[in-house]
């Protein structure tokens, strides 16, 4: 569910050096963006949006990010999720994901239970509102006409390949309190060794633009984006009930039990693990 769930995601925050403000400090924020968030959590639910993810510094600057553009359905349990690389279907109790760049189709079975995990927004998760209280800033910009602001930051931490901060940025129509456009933004520092600077090289960074100094010591720091722009989010019900189905990707053999791809993806590889 890597790209699927991207928005939770957004709460992975990690950022410059702050300090968690006090509960009354946060609590209308954060009330205002659930409001903003709680479309993702209507029974039926359709939007298209934009993802742009940029990563850098890159020797090859015209290699620093990608587009995609993405569809989103939701009809009470049943998702879905698509875009130019993948298709993710979880529907009759199956995880179908189909990676179009592979020319290959995972078949998982998914109970109620491992459903109930996959929230796309866990608004009413006490331990995502405590999160939001003790380890970030959460700050709101004066209005712009009829747009509203939000960042979201937390402190720096530690992670197994190094240390990181982000910063969140939600910017919403007021008077609708739908989402216009999500960014976050994180920044991971490594040290500078050989051995490093060697991975970041083979992987086409600028190291020498990607080096500082922080405590008398040498880091190496990339930055990875990940932009929202979302379009047409759709509440209804016949709207919602246009939703891809994996059956018009994958066809099902009742006498051999096999799964194998159909329409564009017909010859994919079909991974099955139940």
């Amino acid at each position: 569910m890597r790209k699927l769930v991207y928005i939770q995601l957004l709460f992975i925050l990690i950022a410059n050096n702050v300090f968690a403000q006090k509960k009354g400090d946060t609590t209308a924020m954060i009330r205002e963006f659930n409001q903003v968030m709680a479309f993702a959590v209507q029974p039926y639910l359709h939007y298209s949006s934009l993802i742009s993810l940029r990563s850098g510094p890159m020797m090859d600057t015209t290699k620093t990010g990608n587009v995609l553009h993405n569809e989103f359905y939701k009809v009470q349990d049943d998702l879905y999720y698509g875009n130019e690389q993948e298709e993710i279907f979880l529907q009759d109790s199956l995880m179908v994901r189909i990676s179009h760049s592979r020319k290959m189709i995972q078949m998982n079975k998914v109970d109620m239970a491992t459903k109930k995990k996959i929230d796309i927004l866990p608004l009413k998760n006490t331990d995502v509102q405590r999160m939001l209280r003790e380890r970030c800033t959460v700050s709101r910009l004066p209005d712009a006409g009829d747009t509203g602001q939000i960042i979201i930051r937390t402190n720096e931490r530690r992670t197994p390949q190094g240390f990181a901060n982000s910063e969140m940025v939600l910017i919403y129509h007021r008077g609708s309190h739908l989402p216009l456009l999500m960014e976050v933004s994180m920044h991971m520092r490594n040290e500078a060794t050989e051995q490093m600077g060697d991975m970041f090289k083979a992987n086409g960074f600028n190291v020498a633009k990607m080096e500082t100094e922080k405590d008398g010591r040498k880091n190496l720091e990339i930055t990875q984006t990940v932009s929202v722009s979302f379009r047409e989010i759709e509440v209804a019900k016949d709207k919602a009930g246009q939703m891809p189905l994996w059956r018009d990707r994958v066809n099902y053999d009742a006498k051999s039990n096999n799964y194998s791809g159909r329409a564009r993806c017909e010859g994919y590889e079909v991974i099955k693990t139940f």
